[in-house]
């Protein structure tokens, strides 16, 4: 006997109720049948598709890399998770992302105003990413205080048992009046910066270039060579080889060594590819995944026998990039001044015969077939029927 493929109850915008086959994942069987979903990396490593499973089992490969206190609110992987049952879903409770933390200390730096707090439960950061405070409103408040941005999370809070947080503002400006009532014993709120305003840039160095750096490097020889070397690396990342799914690492490594190139040499032309934000504009990177990627190259570059004065000049070029690339959703992709759809499904009748890219089949010309705008996948007209409105 034929055990039937679970089916998978999907609370969301369309509110629908799909039919996952054999081995396949959630997302993939959104995709498939046209259901809108947000996602980017469809690997675990951007988190973009998070979502919460409010009844039914999940297989524990689908919370891989979320915190214990958001697993235990049943909150999953879609891209990750290969149903073995009957799943209800929904969408994520913001509040759930936000921290409680008791102010310990705060004082005046050279570079704005630093905070010490102790988290009542861990807060996932990491140096350099960005995260937006507020006061706690008493419980019997109508409304909440309004979110205090940005604020750059200075260290691991398992190092130092607190978190530090800092507001940069001009040395010889005021503090803004709101950083005055973060006085000691407090009780204050955090949750990570989710748009580009909630954020600011964090430029290494000053913005200079470094034409010698090129010719350092053997005229870019080492450049190519630690290029070959890192996207290795890349592919064998967890986090990171999921975003270059059907990318060959000659074509990266050609479009990085034409950049760099460009970068490093003072002006000359050899990039002719897409600007930074285009390129990147599906990818959803948060700011612990764009400096992931940082570590991996200077371990690669320290390996290839750059001196740290090279090395902090190579990152800045990247660095300074770090706003066309860090967001929490999809861009519109620029084509001049006419925005590109993003993302979602159109419908297409093929003009001549192709196959099917979730189940092979072969389709004939003048079928009608799903078309996802970013992937470029098709779905034909029997994978698209197991989508049912309940």
């Amino acid at each position: 006997m034929i055990t039937p493929p679970p089916e998978c109850r999907v609370s969301g915008p369309e509110n629908t109720t799909i039919t996952c086959h054999p081995g396949e994942t959630l997302l993939d069987a959104w995709l498939r049948q046209g259901v809108a979903a947000r996602f980017s990396c469809r690997g675990g490593s951007c988190h973009t598709c998070m979502l919460r499973c409010v009844a039914g089992e999940l297989p524990d490969r689908a919370q891989q890399g979320i915190p214990l206190r958001l697993q235990e609110k049943g909150y999953f992987l879609p891209c990750l998770c290969v149903p073995t049952g009957p799943l209800e879903v929904a969408p994520v409770v913001p509040d759930d992302f936000i921290t409680d933390c008791v102010v310990e200390s705060q004082k005046r730096i050279p570079v704005g105003w630093l905070v010490c707090l102790e988290p009542i439960t861990a807060y996932p950061a990491e140096p350099g990413q960005y995260t937006c405070l507020r006061l706690a409103s008493p419980a019997d408040a109508e409304t909440q205080l309004p979110w205090i941005t940005p604020w750059r999370v200075e260290n691991r809070q398992e190092e130092d048992f607190y978190l530090h947080l800092v507001f940069a503002f001009p040395a010889d400006a005021p503090p803004p009046p709101a950083l005055a009532t973060l006085a000691p014993g407090t009780t204050v709120q955090l949750r990570p910066a989710r748009t580009q305003a909630e954020r600011q840039s964090t430029p290494t160095a000053d913005d200079r270039t470094a034409p010698d750096l090129w010719t350092e490097l053997r005229d870019g020889t080492i450049v190519r060579e630690a290029l070959e070397d890192f996207y290795n690396r890349v592919y064998a990342d967890a986090r990171l080889a999921p975003f270059f799914r059907g990318v060959t690492k000659e074509r990266l490594v050609g479009k990085q060594y034409a950049f760099l190139h460009d970068e490093m040499h003072g002006g000359r032309s050899a990039y002719f590819g897409d600007n930074m934000r285009n390129t990147h504009h599906w990818m959803v990177i948060p700011d612990d995944l764009f400096d992931h990627r940082q570590r991996l190259m200077v371990n690669v570059l320290r390996d290839h026998g750059l001196t740290e004065t090279q090395i902090a000049l190579w990152m800045h070029f990247e660095e300074r990039h770090r706003h066309d690339i860090v967001k929490d959703a999809p861009w519109e992709r620029m084509f001049g001044n006419q925005p590109m759809p993003a993302d979602g499904h159109e419908r297409e009748t093929l003009s001549c015969g192709a196959m099917c890219d979730h189940c092979g089949r072969e389709i004939q010309p003048g079928e009608s077939v799903l078309y996802h705008v970013r992937l470029g996948s098709i779905s034909c007209s029997h994978c698209q029927t197991s989508t049912s409105k309940p």
